[in-house]
C-alpha cells in the first residue's frame, strides 16, 4: 500500500491548485465549446459554418509561445502557439471536457484548440486505471494546445471583459 497518493493527499492538492489558480493567478477567459451536431457540414464532412454555445468563463493558466512569421499566399502572417492549463474539476463543475475545435477568448484573441491532453496525474496514478482501485492519485488538470484564429472565422457576439468574483460562474470554495 502507498504512503501517499491517497484521496484525502489528492484533496490537499486540489485546493491548492484552486487557490492558485483563482487567487494567485487569477486569469479567466471566455471558453466557447463547439456545437458539433449544430454545425453544417458538406458534402467532404468539411465544416462550412462553425456554431458555439454562449461563452462560460473560466479560470486558467496560460504559456505564450512568442510569434512566428509565416509566408502565405495573402502574405505575411503570425503563428501564435500558446497553452492552456485548466483545473479538471472548474470544467467538471461547468459539465465541460475541453476538445479539440473548442475556442478560447484571451486578451481579445480568440484561440482554436488543436489537442488537448489529461495526462497530469496525482503520484502519477490514475485513478481510473491503476491496479489497486480509485483510493489512490487523482487526474488533476487539461492542457490544451491551441493557436491564434482570424476573428473574421467566427461570428460571435462581444463577450462582457472583466473581473468580477460576485458573478463568477465557479462555486469558489476555496
Amino acid at each position: 500500500m502507498s504512503l501517499f497518493g491517497s484521496a484525502r493527499d489528492a484533496s490537499l492538492i486540489t485546493q491548492i491548485n484552486r487557490e492558485l489558480v483563482y487567487k494567485l493567478v487569477d486569469t479567466e477567459v471566455g471558453y466557447y465549446k463547439f456545437a458539433l451536431d449544430q454545425s453544417r457540414v458538406n458534402l467532404y464532412g468539411e465544416g462550412v459554418s462553425k456554431i458555439y454555445y454562449q461563452p462560460v468563463k473560466v479560470p486558467i493558466y496560460i504559456n505564450r509561445s512568442p510569434n512566428d512569421a509565416i509566408q502565405t499566399d495573402a502574405g505575411i502572417d503570425a503563428a501564435v502557439a500558446i497553452e492552456f492549463y485548466i483545473l479538471k474539476d472548474s470544467m467538471l463543475v461547468l459539465n465541460l471536457v475541453p476538445e479539440i475545435g473548442d475556442v478560447i477568448n484571451w486578451d481579445d484573441k480568440y484561440y482554436e484548440i488543436d489537442n488537448t491532453t489529461e495526462n497530469q496525474y496525482f503520484a502519477g496514478k490514475n485513478p481510473d486505471t491503476w491496479v489497486k482501485g480509485g483510493n489512490f492519485g487523482a487526474s488533476l488538470s487539461f492542457i490544451c494546445n491551441g493557436h491564434q484564429m482570424r476573428e473574421s472565422q467566427l461570428q460571435l457576439l462581444d463577450l462582457n471583459y472583466g473581473v468580477n468574483k460576485e458573478d463568477y460562474d465557479l462555486p469558489l470554495n476555496i
